[in-house]
């Protein structure tokens, strides 16, 4: 196969992942594109707010579920806790901000959706300090959209959700 050929077939094969990721974005409901909002606001906020100012981003109870174990917080106390382990350790990282490279989200009912996640963090210079992957159940509770569940998971293991 020549380069030029290989290059044609790469590019063809990006541009249409990219329409198939616009396309999907169109069809969201209304339920998805308010999580989805929430899940935008919950990680732009992680590098500027205190722990105590994201408990309202976390439903009580929530559960955080790692290869290692689960975690399940029954109070406002043990989600600032969680929240200010996870930002100790990200500014020993020289934390500044994250982007999604994935965010799939899909609707269950009306009150509930499922969210599959990759992002990249980045430090103050703007270099990769880690790659991670997140899937979360999102309930809506009379304030808003909330974080009832949170999985951890290699970035290339996010959820289709079609």
């Amino acid at each position: 196969m020549s380069i030029c050929f290989q290059r044609l077939l790469a590019t063809l094969v990006l541009v249409a992942a990219a329409w198939t990721d616009d396309a999907r974005a169109e069809e969201l409901s209304s339920a998805e594109k308010e999580a989805s909002a929430m899940l935008e606001s919950y990680t732009a906020s992680f590098a500027s707010k205190s722990a105590e100012e994201m408990v309202p981003f976390f439903h009580i109870p929530m559960l955080a579920v790692f290869d290692t174990g689960v975690v399940a917080m029954n109070r406002n106390l043990d989600i600032v806790r969680y929240v200010q382990s996870i930002q100790s350790k990200l500014t020993e990282m020289d934390y500044a901000y994250s982007n999604w490279t994935k965010l799939r989200i899909k609707e269950l009912n009306s009150g509930l959706v499922v969210a599959s996640t990759s992002a990249i963090r980045y430090n103050g210079d703007g270099g990769i300090i880690a790659e991670t992957g997140s899937t979360y159940v999102l309930r809506k509770a009379e304030d808003g959209w909330k974080i009832a569940t949170f999985i951890s998971h290699a970035p290339d293991r996010v959820l289709p959700l079609d």
